[in-house]
């Protein structure tokens, strides 16, 4: 069986931006606004309480929505993906395909 590719999301505020899923066989971010956005992939929905606390960051695009801002795999990731702009003003879209069994 094919993966059920999940609707896009388009993520516009600090917080959590994928949660964890049974299912998923894969599991993409794309920064999509003019602002850095740090990630940090976590099991505790409060670590992004601290936001210094990252483990990495996602590259602006020069204008929103352009499609030069950085993409990131987190297939193989186990647990929450949380974001954190500046400003708290991030724009990532997320995308998710899940085994038809947990759709």
């Amino acid at each position: 069986m094919q993966a059920a590719v999940l609707p896009p999301r388009l993520v516009t505020a600090n917080g959590v931006a994928l949660a964890f899923r049974q299912g998923v066989v894969q599991r993409f971010i794309q920064n999509c606004g003019t602002v850095p956005v740090k990630f940090l992939i976590s099991k505790d929905p409060t670590d992004l309480a601290t936001t210094d606390m990252f483990h990495g960051i996602l590259a602006a695009c020069t204008s929103v929505d352009d499609g030069l801002g950085s993409v990131l795999d987190f297939s193989k990731v186990v647990g929450q993906i949380s974001i954190f702009g500046d400003g708290g003003a991030p724009r990532v879209c997320t995308y998710q395909a899940v085994e038809p069994f947990y759709v």
